[in-house]
């Protein structure tokens, strides 16, 4: 039997892209029932340390690559619709 990874479920616009700016790969997203988009990301120390460095303002992400990322989520939201 094939164990499932740890996965981290990520609903913060601004986490989840920080963490795609930083080269984490978005597994897959889905809504809730409520309706809200959650993000699904393998779980590993390096991407608790980067959530740990977004939540506490020292990480420090390229402008550029940030805005992508923004923008390559949004699109997954949309043509999730």
């Amino acid at each position: 039997m094939k164990e499932e990874p740890f996965l981290v479920k990520v609903s913060d616009l601004g986490a989840a892209a920080t963490l795609v700016a930083c080269e984490f790969e978005v597994i897959r997203t889905f809504r809730d029932p409520s309706g809200r988009i959650y993000f699904v990301f393998n779980a590993s120390v390096a991407l608790d340390e980067t959530m740990n460095g977004y939540f506490t303002g020292v990480l420090k992400v390229s402008a550029r690559k940030l805005f992508d990322s923004i923008k390559m989520l949004k699109d997954r939201i949309y043509a999730e619709r």
